[in-house]
């Protein structure tokens, strides 16, 4: 996957900021791993906003819990950013 690409995802995490992670005062990479081991690798061209938007729920409801990640429907604004870049 071009690095490029990749950076556009990271920054896509950083603005949107699904868990407040930047906003709560956490560096401006935070989204950086998690990005790379867990959004990176479920990434499908044939999903659309609503199945990707439930993938990357589902990882945040993982790595941190279901009241942290917060309304599954910001992810699928996320998920949507994400596919504007293909």
């Amino acid at each position: 996957m071009e690095k490029n690409y990749i950076k556009e995802i990271k920054d896509i995490f950083r603005n949107h900021d699904p868990v407040d992670l930047i906003r709560t005062g956490a560096p401006n990479d935070e989204y950086d791993p998690l990005v790379e081991k867990f959004i990176i690798p479920l990434l499908n061209k044939e999903d659309d906003k609503y199945e990707l938007g439930e993938k990357l729920y589902t990882v945040f409801v993982d790595q941190f819990d279901e009241n942290i990640a917060g309304d599954s429907k910001k992810y699928y604004k996320i998920a949507e950013s994400i596919l504007k870049l293909s």
